[in-house]
This record gives C-alpha cells, sequence and structure tokens, in this order.
C-alpha cells in the first residue's frame, strides 16, 4: 500500500532540497520523518516525503536510503529546539535502526 503524501504550497521557485532539509519548519520536518518512519517500517530504498507546488508546477522530494541518517540527524536537532522529547525518542530509534542497514 502506498503512502499518501503531502503537498506544500510555495510562492518561490526556487526551492532546493537542501534548504527544505535544513528547515526548521516544524510541519516539513515531521513529513520527513514520516517519510523516513514509513521506508524503515516498510523495507523502501527510496521514499517520497512530500510534494511542493509552486507556479512552475509540483515538485516530489524523495529521499534515499543512504540520505536517511542525515536526515533524522537535523530533524533531530529541530526537534530538541521545538522541545518534542517524545519525537527525539522516535528518531533515536530510527537512527539505532538505520545504522544497521
Amino acid at each position: 500500500m502506498a503512502r499518501m503524501i503531502r503537498r506544500f504550497d510555495f510562492d518561490s521557485d526556487e526551492i532546493t532540497v537542501d534548504a527544505l532539509v535544513s528547515t526548521n519548519d516544524p510541519e516539513i520536518v515531521y513529513e520527513i520523518l514520516r517519510g523516513i518512519f514509513y521506508g524503515i517500517g516498510s523495507g523502501h530504498e527510496v521514499v517520497d516525503l512530500f510534494e511542493i507546488k509552486t507556479s512552475c508546477g509540483n515538485q516530489t522530494f524523495s529521499i534515499g536510503m543512504k540520505q536517511w541518517k542525515k536526515a533524522l540527524d537535523k530533524c533531530m536537532s529541530a526537534m530538541i529546539e521545538c522541545e518534542d522529547y517524545e519525537t527525539c525518542a522516535e528518531i533515536q530509534k530510527a537512527l539505532d535502526i538505520v545504522k544497521n542497514i
């Protein structure tokens, strides 16, 4: 069964993956986490995280298994800053799994 991904609307057409992963916007961070958690649970090597709608069209952002650890580390920092320690615990579990992949 496929996972439904969320669509975000942005005014800017200059959106990069690094900028989105580096953002501390909790909604985007949670979508990154949901995607990676889904990938871990379902055994996928690549997962779609979310879709961005701009004036130029739609773009789907995906992440491969090799990038999960880096993304999880950045999400951990964002969740510590938000003081969402329950999510931090889930991220730590995911990091423990990812390091063994």
